[in-house]
């Protein structure tokens, strides 16, 4: 919500917890004499998960109405943003990384190597702090390059059996549903989290998915093992796209005083002498 009333002029109530926007709103920003008309999703970790704001998320990318979606995760935990970004660019084929509180990042000792990432993620990265006027000009003009891009597909980060699975799934649900909403509803299908027909399938098409579906169960991958797998071969990737490209300055020794306040032996009398 900070960068989208950076960009916007607006005054979306920000928090710094996941869920905080339940709702979307929309504001407009003119990039030269282009106007864009930016949504303010619900901060999620999944698009996998059931609540709230992770449904109304889920729902407006699978639409496959937008022309970008920009993934705006915390530079100083970015390991763990990573997966949802992951998620998002599977299904959105022009997808772009905005790492904020880069300023935050540095008083940590915390390096982002934004190009690397985005050789690695395959999609434009870039770093900023949304209180610097010139980092949100030079985002503006990042999002407009990538809105002319032509779209690219992501490479599945997720075991083959499911990726192949996936892809079977999807060319069957597409001819009713957008590419975005196909690809997205496979996994929930092979993971089990979508077990009603959804309103656009037709009776013929939905049997077709459900006889696929059989057969991969049939070859012994669970809905639970496939939701297992899926989940570790996220963080994995998180964790392997990172590798090298965030570095931890951990040279500089903690100060005495940390050391007696936060010692394994210290800390517990420390506190009952204040207390």
């Amino acid at each position: 919500s900070t960068v989208f009333n950076a960009l916007t002029g607006m005054h979306q109530h920000t928090g710094n917890w996941s869920g905080k926007t339940v709702g979307c709103a929309a504001g407009r920003c003119d990039v030269g004499d282009d106007p864009f008309t930016l949504v303010d999703l619900p901060g999620c970790y999944s698009l996998l998960s059931h609540s709230a704001e992770e449904e109304v998320a889920r729902d407006l990318l699978c639409r496959g109405e937008a022309d970008l979606a920009v993934v705006v995760c915390d530079a100083t935990c970015l390991e763990r943003n990573l997966n949802l970004a992951l998620q998002i660019r599977q299904i959105v084929p022009r997808t772009l990384l905005c790492i904020n509180l880069m300023d935050e990042a540095k008083k940590r000792r915390i390096t982002v190597d934004t190009d690397t990432l985005s050789r690695r993620l395959g999609m434009p990265v870039i770093g900023i702090c949304a209180r610097k006027k010139k980092d949100i000009r030079a985002l503006c003009s990042l999002m407009a390059s990538a809105c002319d891009s032509p779209p690219s597909p992501a490479k599945s980060v997720y075991p083959e059996h499911i990726t192949r699975a996936q892809e079977m799934l999807c060319a069957n649900l597409s001819p009713c549903l957008e590419e975005t909403a196909a690809s997205f509803t496979a996994l929930r299908l092979l993971d089990g989290t979508c077990r009603d027909c959804p309103a656009k399938v037709d009776e013929d098409t939905w049997t077709r998915a459900q006889a696929i579906l059989t057969e991969f169960r049939e070859a012994g991958h669970s809905a639970e093992e496939t939701a297992d797998a899926m989940a570790t071969a996220l963080v994995s990737a998180a964790e392997r796209i990172c590798r090298g490209a965030i570095i931890r300055d951990t040279s500089r020794k903690e100060p005495k005083i940390d050391r007696i306040l936060t010692g394994r032996w210290t800390a517990f009398p420390v506190m009952l002498v204040f207390l």
